[in-house]
């Protein structure tokens, strides 16, 4: 739970910066070339992820070691100092705070327990929507009318849509036209050269991967955000 709030928080940060960093080069009047803003974009969206799970691999075991050497030698030099009947003080006041402390954690861990049911619930929702949504991705291709087949790569025509978009399956690569274009040869050879640029620079295997990152980041604003800023790069 820990490191998705952290994972939020960073996304959150990242897309400030992004966002400052781009207003900061429009006032400066730097303009840099679309591919490499979309590549700064991406890595630091990549970024608010490895940075806390980096962070969670990192052993905690000498921390951990020293702390508890140290509280033993305090212990024993409070043992060897203190009279007895201090001491039984000590002992009843110390059995308060751990049964104080066991009811918080009872607290805390029935809190955290109903937020995860909440989670998979919402996870299960967004899942039905992405596998909806994949339905009608897979209806529309299977609907249109090929006009070119090669290397993998499929170029369909469908008179259901109504601007191209590209799709990347696991096994096959899509170029979805409507079917207005076929009457201007210029607007469906530029409209197939687009399409192919996104297919080589990787933005469909991006578009999937956080399409399907999203289903269990249903409910950070901040994972919303960012989803935007890469489609409008793309």
């Amino acid at each position: 739970m820990m490191t998705f709030v952290q994972i939020n928080f960073l996304l959150a940060v990242t897309g400030f910066c992004f966002i400052l960093s781009e207003r900061l080069g429009v006032g400066a009047r730097i303009q840099l070339p679309s591919r490499k803003v979309l590549r700064f974009a991406q890595a630091l969206f990549v970024l608010s992820f490895l940075l806390p799970l980096g962070l969670k691999l990192i052993p905690e075991s000498r921390l951990e070691g020293s702390k508890t050497a140290v509280f033993q030698v305090y212990a024993e030099d409070l043992s060897s100092r203190a009279p007895l009947t201090r001491a039984k003080v000590q002992a009843a006041r110390l059995v308060k705070e751990t049964e104080s402390a066991a009811e918080r954690i009872e607290t805390r861990v029935s809190l955290r327990d109903l937020l995860m049911v909440g989670w998979i619930f919402g996870v299960l929702i967004a899942c039905g929507v992405f596998i909806r949504n994949f339905w009608r991705i897979r209806q529309t291709l299977v609907s249109s009318t090929v006009l070119r087949q090669q290397k993998g790569l499929s170029i369909v025509v469908n008179s259901s849509v109504f601007v191209p978009f590209s799709v990347r399956l696991p096994f096959s690569r899509w170029i979805v036209l409507p079917e207005h274009l076929l009457e201007s040869r210029r607007d469906l050879s530029l409209a197939i050269k687009h399409e192919l640029q996104h297919h080589r620079q990787g933005d469909c295997l991006w578009a999937m991967g956080v399409e399907a990152l999203g289903v269990f980041f249903f409910f950070s604003p901040a994972y919303g955000w960012w989803k935007n800023i890469i489609v409008e790069q793309q």
